[in-house]
């Protein structure tokens, strides 16, 4: 009998992973500054189930480091990420 490699990837699958990754820290990394990584993280990945990645970023885009530090200032006590989530659907997803 001969051996198999049972977890075996090919440059398609890596190279796929590499660019979720990619992605995966690039949307979080303006949140990663006010927030918890964490919970970061786990927020965009509940996101992701119910809403198109598209989407996300358009939701990353909005939020600039500068508007965050701006609704910290406005909003006592400074909002969380599903808070800023909420406020942004019902604007209309600018």
């Amino acid at each position: 009998m001969a051996l198999t490699r049972m977890n075996a990837s090919t440059t398609a699958e890596i190279t796929k992973g590499v660019k979720e990754y990619l992605d995966r820290e690039q949307r979080t990394e303006t949140f990663r500054k006010f927030f918890r990584k964490d919970f970061v993280y786990a927020f965009f990945d509940g996101m992701l189930r119910t809403q198109r990645p598209e989407t996300l970023d358009r939701f990353v885009q909005y939020h600039s480091e500068e508007h965050i530090l701006h609704l910290f200032g406005e909003i006592f006590p400074p909002p969380g990420l599903y808070e800023m989530w909420n406020a942004w659907d019902r604007k209309g997803r600018p």
